[in-house]
């Protein structure tokens, strides 16, 4: 495997566990802030609070707050360097 295909595997792998984050971290903020959510909720389906986090955040202080650009950055990075991951190993 060439060192740039090793390099766009490692992005998404990175891309994956920063999406996964920030989505956890953005969920426990909403949750404690505004006291909504379960908890099988939040473990099962942490990128379900992206909309209500980014509204949240809107309302309170007049812009998303900065866990959801974390999470849509984070998003694009992923699919990104999988789509050219699997591009370098296919071709």
């Amino acid at each position: 495997m060439e060192d740039i295909t090793t390099f766009f595997i490692i992005l998404f792998i990175a891309g994956i566990l920063w999406n996964t984050v920030s989505s956890i971290l953005m969920a426990y903020e909403l949750q404690r802030d505004h006291g909504g959510g379960k908890s099988l909720e939040l473990r099962s389906l942490p990128w379900a609070y992206a909309r209500p986090y980014q509204a949240y955040t809107t309302q309170a202080g007049g812009a998303p707050g900065s866990l959801y650009y974390h999470f849509l950055v984070s998003g694009l990075t992923t699919l990104v360097s999988g789509v050219v991951a699997i591009l370098l190993i296919a071709g």
